[in-house]
């Protein structure tokens, strides 16, 4: 069918155990300069959880995961910040809070999941390259699409280990340094 895009899903094969993945998330909390960073996004997090729609507590979660992006982020008009994190909060679905997250110019997937991290990190982990290779897979640009199946497999190896998602997302984006 033209214009029409074939799904194409990612295999994500976890091969770390429990005793080196909580090594890989030790190794992750010692970097105290990557901690502080992240620190400051998950309290920035809090208060646009709160509702403090700020292009400020955006910027901070920006500069955490990406700091080249800072310059495409702040070109977005403030109310268009606000609505977009106002509508990501309340959004039904991991699939609506996605999209309308990269609506804003300069988020893309993986900009995206670091903002909803922050924002509910009990609830959404970090896509990126890092933890894409520690999974053995190759995608660089990944969709949304490709975001709610990794999601998925973490929430449930997540689950499966007993461990937060958090523990989990800090080991694979650390071992694949």
């Amino acid at each position: 069918m033209q214009g029409v895009k074939a799904r194409t899903s990612l295999s994500f094969n976890l091969k770390l155990t429990l005793e080196q993945i909580r090594g890989h998330r030790e190794a992750y909390l010692a970097d105290e300069n990557g901690m502080g960073w992240e620190r400051e996004a998950m309290e920035a997090g809090r208060k646009l959880a709160a509702g403090d729609f700020s292009r400020d507590n955006l910027l901070v979660i920006v500069r955490w995961k990406s700091p080249r992006s800072l310059g495409h982020i702040k070109s977005n008009k403030s109310c268009e910040i606000s609505d977009s994190l106002r509508l990501a909060l309340d959004a039904k679905t991991p699939r609506a809070a996605m999209a309308v997250l990269c609506g804003l110019r300069g988020v893309e997937v993986p900009m995206a999941s670091a903002i909803l991290t922050a924002i509910k990190p009990a609830r959404y982990t970090v896509i990126d390259r890092r933890a894409l290779k520690t999974l053995g897979t190759k995608q660089l640009t990944p969709t949304i699409n490709n975001y709610l199946d990794y999601l998925r497999f973490c929430d449930a190896k997540a689950k499966e280990l007993d461990i937060p998602l958090r523990d989990l997302d800090h080991a694979l984006w650390q071992a694949g340094a």
